[in-house]
């Protein structure tokens, strides 16, 4: 049978191994997901002066973009008429408004 003392030892000893797995894969982890973000930020673009989606007399929030089974884009977001203040609008007089594009 171990003494106190020396199942303490193995302890710590099992939980600095754990540890030193964990922190290793940790920084493997972190450093692919550095590769996949530049390999991202790479293959950015200019944004087109003009582009996204506007409604004219309207604010447009949250624009989400699905692919349809239809194979057409829909983006739904939420609007509300730009004559009303920005607080609490936002909340009581949003709706939502839904785009589509072949492409």
């Amino acid at each position: 049978m171990k003494s106190p003392a020396t199942e303490k030892k193995s302890r710590r000893r099992v939980l600095k191994q754990l540890l030193a797995v964990s922190v290793f894969t940790r920084l493997a982890q972190a450093r692919s997901f550095a590769g996949e973000a530049n390999a991202f930020y790479q293959r950015l673009q200019p944004a087109p002066a003009g582009g996204g989606f506007a409604m004219k007399d309207y604010w447009v929030w949250c624009g989400s973009v699905i692919r349809g089974e239809d194979g057409r884009y829909h983006m739904f977001a939420s609007r509300w008429p730009k004559s009303l203040p920005f607080v609490p609008h936002w909340v009581t007089s949003s709706e939502v408004v839904r785009a589509a594009l072949p492409t």
